[in-house]
């Protein structure tokens, strides 16, 4: 098995990151989220990195993960 590889999140993982987030609201809360207010902040957090900072997770160059640090 492959080891897990951990990168920071670029623009243009801005459609996983969202995917990832609506992915968790209905998982853990039940929660629809609105994805174009949800991009909205995606987009925000990845263009300002004081804001906070997303990093990926993939296996063999497939995501498997996300986490946010403030």
């Amino acid at each position: 098995m492959s080891p897990i590889a951990i990168r920071p999140a670029t623009s243009a993982d801005e459609q996983i990151v969202v995917e990832f987030n609506c992915r968790l609201a209905e998982e853990s809360e039940g929660k629809q989220l609105d994805r174009p207010t949800v991009q909205l902040g995606v987009r925000a957090i990845l263009s300002n990195p004081q804001h906070g900072r997303y990093f990926l997770a993939s296996i063999d160059d497939r995501i498997v993960g996300q986490m946010m640090r403030l």
